[in-house]
């Protein structure tokens, strides 16, 4: 089995813990990290021995990255993760997905049709907060949908 060869887009906790983490793995690599903090994202990618982009796009352009890990500011998410399935990207990003509900339907109907995997994650599903939340939110009934703007 080829490993699959990963991007890490982001510099900060989050960006650094998925550099670590795929450092340990058997079944992909980390290939390069891109940030828009300079200073950060070269010493992510220097600590791994990988390059530094100071562009994300490039990430999303190469050819020797099967896929990106996103984990950068909310507000930047939705268009770098389109932007990575327009390019045949698979995916992995801290929430949220987008900052619109088109936006965040896009990318659902783009990973649909290319069969690319889209995964969006949350640090915070096992602590007290978003467990009371849960709770609250199962007792109010069936959450539809959700924006915050």
């Amino acid at each position: 089995m080829s490993k699959l060869r990963i991007a890490v887009i982001g510099s900060g906790g989050m960006g650094q813990r998925h550099a670590q983490l795929i450092a340990g793995r058997d079944d992909a690599e980390l290939v390069a990290v891109a940030s828009r903090n300079e200073a950060s994202g070269r010493t992510v990618a220097q600590a791994r021995g990988v390059p530094y982009l100071n562009d994300w796009r490039d990430a999303n352009t190469r050819d020797d990255i099967d896929g990106v890990i996103v984990a950068t500011h909310n507000d930047s998410h939705g268009e770098i993760i389109l932007d990575a399935l327009e390019h045949g990207k698979h995916v992995l990003t801290e929430y949220p997905l987008a900052r619109t509900i088109e936006e965040g339907e896009r990318a659902v109907a783009i990973a649909k049709s290319t069969g690319k995997t889209l995964r969006i994650t949350h640090g915070e599903t096992i602590s007290g907060t978003h467990a009371a939340l849960k709770r609250i939110a199962a007792e109010s009934g069936g959450l539809l949908l959700a924006s915050f703007s």
